[in-house]
């Protein structure tokens, strides 16, 4: 197992959870597992996790009790590959510290467990490298579909992902046909602002810049142009 150190050479706390981590997994119920408990074959057991018609009501709450009685869950991934179908919905934020995302996200999550999908999140610290590795491991799950929040990729990274799953950017333009985006208009928005406030008497107005931020050239453009 890695180790994970500090600049000192000492020891990361991380290091204790990962093995925890690792410990618990290994040891976490399999299929087979509540498959003899409920006294069935493992192809039953799958039809059970997978909703399937085809399985007895009495079979079926036998598989879900002995499934409760092991703290069995199924493997999204897993199950997603044995029917061909997905119940998961993925997100990339590309900045935790960013509240629009975190009310974006909130509201992700709402509509997602009201039409009964799984919500997975990741981040890519707005690092190109990290969120184009953070992107894959999201793919790696099969979602149905995914979002990303403010991703600096590459639009190649994007056009890549957008081959493998629906894909949605949010506060990002795009010109691929095959990817959907949702924007603010940044630019008629600063316009707005600062007309605003010249009618207010303003004279001095400072405009705080996003800097590399994707939307941030079309605010920096309204400011200028008002």
């Amino acid at each position: 197992m890695v180790r994970h150190t500090d600049v000192k050479g000492r020891f990361h706390p991380c290091d204790h959870w990962i093995g925890q981590a690792w410990r618990l997994w290994m040891g976490r119920p399999t299929m087979e597992d509540v498959a003899a408990r409920a006294g069935v074959s493992r192809a039953l057991v799958s039809l059970v996790m997978r909703g399937s018609p085809k399985v007895s009501e009495q079979r079926r709450s036998a598989v879900l009790a002995a499934a409760e009685e092991l703290g069995y869950s199924p493997h999204l991934m897993a199950r997603s590959l044995a029917s061909a179908t997905s119940t998961v919905l993925a997100a990339m934020v590309s900045d935790l510290n960013n509240a629009f995302f975190a009310e974006v996200v909130d509201g992700f999550d709402a509509a997602v467990t009201e039409q009964g999908f799984d919500l997975i999140i990741n981040t890519g610290g707005r690092s190109p490298t990290r969120e184009r590795r953070a992107v894959d491991n999201l793919l790696s799950f099969r979602p149905a579909g995914v979002a990303l929040l403010g991703p600096v990729v590459p639009a190649s990274t994007i056009a890549k992902a957008a081959e493998q799953s629906p894909l949605v950017l949010v506060s990002r333009g795009s010109r691929l046909s095959t990817v959907d985006t949702v924007n603010d208009d940044g630019e008629v928005g600063s316009g707005l602002a600062v007309d605003h406030l010249v009618e207010l008497g303003h004279r001095h107005i400072a405009h705080l810049d996003g800097g590399g931020g994707s939307q941030a050239s079309l605010r920096r453009k309204g400011y200028v142009a008002a």
